[in-house]
């Protein structure tokens, strides 16, 4: 028996595989960089809404499974599709560089930007 099965809102497998969990996580990065990458957003924007909508959403899909910094890199690769919003602000840095700073969890955050791109 391999099923996945949604508790609350929270997915469990019954043989402990992570590969469910892994594989929604990077359909919900991949859904919001679709999202994002055709809107007109600031770079301040994008952030907000990643640390503010995204970050949770992920966090709250995986309380109970533990993935890997390698598992996280891979299912936030949505970042290189992201284009890079710094020119309208002429600021050298780019997006993907500030949202790749990491948390605790291995979930990308954007929590920690410099001053002077922000």
């Amino acid at each position: 028996m391999n099923s996945s099965f949604r508790f609350l809102g929270v997915w469990f497998n019954v043989a402990g595989s992570r590969n469910f969990v892994r594989k929604q996580v990077a359909r919900e990065c991949n859904s919001f960089a679709a999202t994002i990458r055709p809107a007109k957003l600031s770079t301040k924007q994008v952030v907000y809404l990643h640390n503010t909508v995204l970050i949770p959403k992920l966090e709250y899909r995986m309380q109970v499974t533990h993935l890997s910094e390698s598992e996280c890199a891979s299912a936030t690769n949505y970042i290189d599709s992201i284009p890079d919003l710094d020119d309208e602000i002429k600021v050298e840095s780019s997006i993907k560089t500030k949202l790749l700073m990491r948390n605790p969890s291995g979930l990308v955050s954007a929590k920690g930007l410099d001053k002077e791109g922000a």
